[in-house]
């Protein structure tokens, strides 16, 4: 058993955490468009909220696989945290130019040691001319 445990993860356009500590998500999603494949998705956050033993040290992984189960990340992503005197930690992670190779559900997971926290999934969903009209601006990447 993990000695930290998932509370929250989800998927923004933006999030932070104010001075004194509370955190701030802005635009959850589970949905990205795009008007083909190959593509890239400009910019995002990962945001999860984990507890576990007030100041305990965790080394947490992200990983964000394709349909096909491939790693998306060029680089492994590793969250060195250190939980606050309460037990709890927020992690806040901004990807860049993540690259689409194809529609469909991608996963989101974070694990420590091996052994999965949890997971998101999110869709990919290629959008035509007349569609995209319809969909905000900032869901579309370049």
């Amino acid at each position: 058993m993990a000695d930290v445990k998932l509370e929250l993860l989800t998927l923004c356009d933006h999030a932070l955490t104010s001075k004194e500590g509370k955190l701030s998500i802005i635009g959850i999603f589970d949905r990205m468009f795009v008007k083909k494949t190959p593509s890239t998705f400009a910019r995002f956050f990962v945001v999860a909220v984990l507890t576990g033993k007030p100041e305990s040290q965790h080394k947490i992984a992200l990983s964000i696989k394709d349909p096909q189960g491939k790693e998306v990340l060029p680089q492994a992503k590793e969250i060195a945290i250190k939980l606050g005197s309460q037990g709890r930690s927020n992690i806040i992670t901004d990807i860049v130019n993540m690259p689409l190779s194809m529609t469909g559900e991608y996963t989101v997971t974070l694990s420590e040691k091996g052994q999965k926290l949890g997971e998101k999934k999110f869709g990919v969903i290629k959008v035509g001319a007349s569609h995209a009209s319809k969909v905000h601006s900032a869901d579309l990447p370049n």
